[in-house]
């Protein structure tokens, strides 16, 4: 008797962790994919919000840095501080 409710908790555990991994790291990855692809293709003219929430104008892209136009101020940020490409 006590095997099978052993059995049963490994069985539980075992459906907890596959749901997890369905539901939680597959999609987050691909989220993630997706984030990383918009940052690596933002180029000169694209419109952007970074993550501190400031809305400008790509005027320069560079390897690592982006310079953006805001209120009539240049601010060289970093690409990973992009948070949305809008159009």
């Amino acid at each position: 008797m006590e095997n099978k409710g052993l059995y049963y908790t490994l069985l539980y555990v075992g459906v907890l962790i596959l749901f997890y991994y369905v539901f939680i790291l597959i999609p987050g990855k691909k989220r993630k994919r997706a984030h990383d692809e918009m940052q690596r293709c933002v180029k000169a003219g694209d419109r952007v919000v970074t993550i501190g929430g400031i809305k400008g104008t790509v005027l320069e892209a560079g390897e690592e840095t982006l310079v953006v136009e805001s209120g009539g101020s240049r601010i060289e940020i970093l690409r990973g501080a992009v948070q949305i490409l809008c159009k």
